[in-house]
């Protein structure tokens, strides 16, 4: 059960029956014994993967490709099927800019043996682009907490500005440390994700050169939203799910308002620095894939 009531089984359910409404008389090609995941992941995917790009899923840290990619409701699917196997060309609402896009892009944190992982990266000249993306995680009301070490442990930052500009969000997460660290408290927002993210990206431009010092760098939290209501059998759901999303949003605006100090730290060393929340319907648009990508569009 997803949290405040929002059915886990009945969100799969209107996700296949959306595919299925658009890939009429394939019902054989699901698992019988995972109702919501195809047998071949090829069915799942706008188009064959390239070999480079399957190789970047197969470092990553998901196994990717063993099973939940064959899943309608992976996020890792949902991000190929964006972003594909070529340039992305991305409309600002002037011109289409063309990125080259790295997926399973590993970035070092503050253990080195604990990468940070972003879903995708997309890159030209004078930008960046990181991408966290979720489909039917962030309905879930179970995160991994902080691990301790990066609220106390300012030694080993790589500078001080960057532990001060991280501990303004110290009051998003529980007072006391649990035994795996700080839990955080927001329901929607995987906080503790998206201050790691931060940590490793900042650290990456100056310190280890994982990333190109680039003028401007932006971490996008892309997630798939429902907008109709009739989604659901139930309109119950759908009130619960509206619900969900106030909240996310909200709790993004709390997480971006804390960390206004470390942008102006890091514009200040000539990157313009920020963190958006947009939708995946959002970027479906800006790629003008309204078509190929329909059964997002809910």
């Amino acid at each position: 059960m997803m949290a405040r009531g929002v059915s886990k089984t009945k969100v799969y359910e209107a996700i296949k029956q959306r595919w299925l409404s658009l890939n009429p008389g394939k019902e054989d090609q699901f698992c019988e014994e995972s109702p919501y995941y195809l047998k071949e992941l090829n069915d799942n995917l706008v188009e064959p993967m390239y070999d480079r790009v399957q190789r970047s899923y197969q470092a990553g840290a998901g196994r990717e490709l063993e099973k939940n990619m064959r899943a309608l409701h992976s996020f890792a699917a949902m991000t190929y099927n964006l972003f594909g196997n070529r340039p992305a060309y991305l409309y600002d609402g002037e011109t289409y800019r063309a990125y080259t896009v790295t997926y399973e892009k590993q970035l070092t944190a503050l253990n080195p043996a604990a990468k940070a992982h972003l879903d995708a990266c997309l890159s030209r000249r004078d930008e960046l682009l990181l991408f966290e993306m979720k489909m039917t995680e962030w309905l879930t009301n179970s995160h991994d907490p902080l691990p301790a070490s990066y609220l106390s442990s300012e030694k080993k930052y790589p500078d001080w500005d960057l532990f001060v500009g991280l501990k303004m969000t110290r009051n998003l997460f529980h007072t006391e440390a649990g035994e795996k660290g700080y839990a955080p408290l927001a329901k929607r927002l995987d906080t503790a994700q998206l201050f790691k993210h931060v940590y490793a990206i900042y650290n990456a431009l100056f310190y280890t050169g994982e990333l190109p010092l680039t003028e401007k760098v932006k971490l996008c939290l892309c997630v798939w939203t429902i907008s109709n209501p009739s989604f659901f059998d139930d309109p119950a759901q759908y009130d619960l799910y509206v619900t969900a999303e106030q909240e996310l949003r909200e709790e993004f605006d709390a997480f971006r308002a804390r960390l206004g100090d470390l942008i102006g730290m890091m514009e200040a060393r000539g990157v313009q620095f920020d963190v958006k929340l947009m939708t995946v319907r959002e970027l479906i648009y800006a790629l003008h894939k309204e078509k190929s990508l329909r059964r997002y569009l809910c």
